[in-house]
């Protein structure tokens, strides 16, 4: 937890730097200066809506929080998008470390498709939209994939 405030906290100046945790966070992806394999932050329910407001976001970067566990390497660029579901789907599943060790969404009916981050959004944006009002732990085990072939 120490080290994650002291990334958000270290080398900016104080007006330079936005206050709030997502947009901390937002800030450190867009500018594409996020340490890769520093935790994902400890954001809770109460922060998805402010995140999905930045989760369509295009922009390619090279710098993002990679699992400590993961058995891919090196990732290639990722969207700011992509890398913001992610993060939501770690905080739908209460875990630190992500939601698995994999940053892209797979269709298991047709592996070679690629899932783009237009469709992802939309699962997520439509789940979150009919589900903002549930508890954390029941949001656990409504996921927005449910009813789809796709998997982190």
């Amino acid at each position: 937890m120490l080290s994650i405030l002291v990334l958000f906290t270290s080398g900016c100046k104080k007006k330079d730097t936005p206050q709030d945790p997502v947009e901390q966070y937002v800030t450190l992806l867009k500018s594409n200066t996020y340490e890769k394999y520093t935790p994902i932050p400890k954001f809770t329910k109460d922060q998805i809506g402010a995140l999905l407001k930045h989760a369509n976001d295009t922009q390619v970067i090279q710098n993002f929080p990679i699992p400590m566990a993961s058995s891919f390497s090196p990732y290639p660029e990722k969207k700011v998008g992509i890398i913001i579901l992610y993060t939501i789907e770690g905080i739908r599943l209460q875990s630190l470390s992500g939601p698995s060790t994999r940053l892209h969404v797979t269709d298991s009916a047709t592996p070679q498709r690629t899932v783009d981050l237009a469709e992802v959004f939309s699962y997520y944006s439509n789940w979150w939209d009919k589900n903002k009002d549930k508890s954390a732990e029941d949001l656990k085990k409504i996921s927005p994939f449910e009813g789809t072939t796709l998997f982190w």
